[in-house]
């Protein structure tokens, strides 16, 4: 069974370390959606042997460069990431797969309300884009795992997101991920479900530390 840890990252010199000098579980695909930093687009020049570096040819942001993944790159399962997270643990992707319980389903790492918003902007983008209730919990990120299977399903079901072209879109679509899940009756599992950024960044949640990125 092939796995595919999908790296989203943009001017993240200050994070890929964690990705380029990790010992990973699995190949690794950094997504690049329109770096600018010198020392960020140097360091994605030579990849280490396990990792591969695509660019997409548009801005994309975290959820274009997922979108960008499952179209391009086939695999039985995803852990869609950002370049932000830190590995807590060797195989980081074991306690998604053992939370997979079904064939249709998806492992969150976090979650967090969809009330809350960065901006009535965003909120009114997403809305308008997406024109229905919203569930209590988002996927944080997104940053989650799945199967091949399961977004096929949503693609044939026509609730996979659409590639967004402007940051408040895309930002709004980490609210969104749980919402299509539930349209095309997929159900959300979540490594742990609440959103604390000071637990997240002081390694108090599973698997991974969040940290806040300051980009260029």
């Amino acid at each position: 069974m092939s796995t595919l840890v999908v790296v989203a990252t943009h001017n993240g010199s200050q994070f890929l370390p964690h990705w380029l000098e990790w010992k990973h579980p699995s190949k690794v695909l950094l997504v690049d959606t329109g770096s600018t930093e010198s020392r960020a687009l140097e360091m994605l020049r030579q990849p280490p042997e396990g990792i591969e570096v695509t660019r997409t040819p548009f801005k994309g942001y975290d959820t274009g460069a997922y979108l960008w993944a499952y179209w391009n790159y086939p695999a039985d399962e995803y852990l869609f990431l950002h370049d932000s997270m830190e590995p807590m643990v060797e195989d980081y992707i074991q306690p998604f797969r053992t939370a997979m319980t079904r064939r249709f389903q998806m492992v969150a790492w976090s979650g967090f309300p969809t009330t809350v918003w960065d901006s009535k902007e965003q909120h009114d983008a997403i809305m308008w884009l997406y024109p229905w209730e919203l569930p209590p919990l988002g996927i944080f990120g997104p940053v989650f795992f799945t199967n091949r299977d399961t977004l096929q399903h949503m693609d044939n079901m026509g609730c996979l997101p659409s590639y967004p072209t402007h940051k408040l879109w895309a930002q709004g679509l980490e609210r969104i991920w749980s919402s299509l899940a539930h349209k095309a009756n997929v159900p959300v599992t979540y490594l742990r479900a609440d959103h604390a950024p000071i637990d997240m960044e002081e390694g108090r949640y599973p698997v991974f530390k969040k940290w806040r990125p300051v980009r260029a």
